[in-house]
């Protein structure tokens, strides 16, 4: 169950980005890919780990979302 746990909420986490973001590149007046990205790198494996390459991140990511 831990698994499926974390697997939410990664989603959780993504889906918060993907609507928050465009309106904060807005008030910035910035592209909103960029900051997205910015916002993927950001909470990745690699900078802060809220995010890890496993379970259902990783067959979206395999999708291209």
């Amino acid at each position: 169950m831990h698994g499926a746990h974390h697997d939410l909420l990664a989603l959780l986490v993504l889906v918060a980005g993907s609507l928050l973001v465009p309106l904060v590149s807005g008030r910035l007046r910035l592209p909103s890919a960029a900051l997205l990205i910015g916002y993927g790198v950001a909470v990745g494996p690699r900078a802060l780990g809220w995010i890890n390459d496993a379970g259902v991140v990783s067959f979206l990511s395999e999708l291209g979302f």
